[in-house]
């Protein structure tokens, strides 16, 4: 089994200046910039429904100070651009009043998001300077991620997927994991840990007895990027391995690989437990609420 994994690993290592990924921005909330304060400001709200196409609410204010809301839509070019035009409507309906169309004000300007991650990137208004872009973040999943995991990795150039058991110690700032394969073999990591929207990321050492021949080298540099745990306790993300012996600091990852798998109770506390992690393990409690 674990041979097989090896010659996965290998076989990424043959692509050393790897394609890069389009950048598709989590759904939500963002925010802008310094204006990210704690009291009412302005925001865009942008939905993306799987694909490369966005739609964009923008909230803000008149100059005279009343709110409004302006919308734009379009695709993501070059793997990290957005560009629309804001757009803003007049004559909808009303609160408690009755059924009535809107219809277009006027097209107030173009506005040029650049991405440089799934939640971070570059704004610019009609007649602003850029601006930092970054999702809103309100919810604290840390408890999430503080678990034991099941799950597969499937490397970009692997078609079978590699079994892997896994722990994760988190905090404010630092990250913690093992892996171990069927085979024996292990990975740990150790770094930063870093909020990103409803995802974690965390870049530093690894220390893995994994060996790619071609390099000559063990992997002992690793990213992690979108890690989540859901409501449901499925994990999912994408990690990057390499070693530090690469000719350029900053050259390409050279193992890349998707995670997905599930959480399983650390010391399950009844026997009739769930062999899969409960909602009040993953800092929820709603009861028993099925549905079907």
């Amino acid at each position: 089994m674990f041979n097989a994994c090896r010659a996965a690993l290998v076989a990424c290592t043959v692509f050393t200046a790897s394609s890069a990924f389009a950048i598709l921005p989590q759904q939500g909330m963002w925010g802008i910039g310094s204006e990210v304060n704690g009291k009412p400001g302005r925001g865009i709200q942008l939905d993306r429904q799987g694909g490369k196409y966005i739609i964009i609410t923008y909230f803000g204010y008149r100059p005279d100070g009343t709110s409004m809301f302006l919308q734009a839509s379009g695709q993501i070019s070059d793997s990290k651009l957005f560009s629309g035009q804001l757009t803003e409507f007049k004559g909808g309906r009303h609160l408690g009043g009755p059924a009535r169309d809107g219809e277009v004000a006027r097209v107030i300007g173009p506005v040029v998001i650049e991405f440089d991650s799934t939640t971070s990137g570059t704004i610019t208004l009609p007649g602003e300077a850029p601006q930092r872009l970054s999702r809103y973040q309100y919810e604290d999943h840390l408890a999430r991620v503080n678990n034991k995991f099941e799950y597969a990795v499937f490397d970009r150039q692997g078609k079978t997927a590699t079994k892997v058991n896994g722990q994760i110690n988190a905090s404010a700032d630092s990250f913690s994991m093992t892996e171990t394969y069927q085979g024996g073999e292990t990975c740990q990591y150790s770094g930063d840990f870093r909020r990103t929207g409803d995802s974690f990321a965390s870049r530093g050492v690894a220390k893995c007895t994994l060996m790619l021949p071609i390099l000559g080298a063990k992997l002992d540099r690793y990213q992690i990027a979108d890690l989540r745990v859901d409501e449901y306790g499925m994990l999912s993300g994408r990690i990057y391995l390499s070693t530090s012996q690469d000719e350029l600091p900053n050259a390409p990852y050279r193992v890349q690989r998707h995670m997905q798998g599930v959480c399983i109770p650390v010391k399950p506390d009844q026997p009739q437990q769930s062999t899969r992690c409960e909602p009040w393990q993953l800092g929820m409690d709603y009861g028993d609420v099925w549905e079907w």
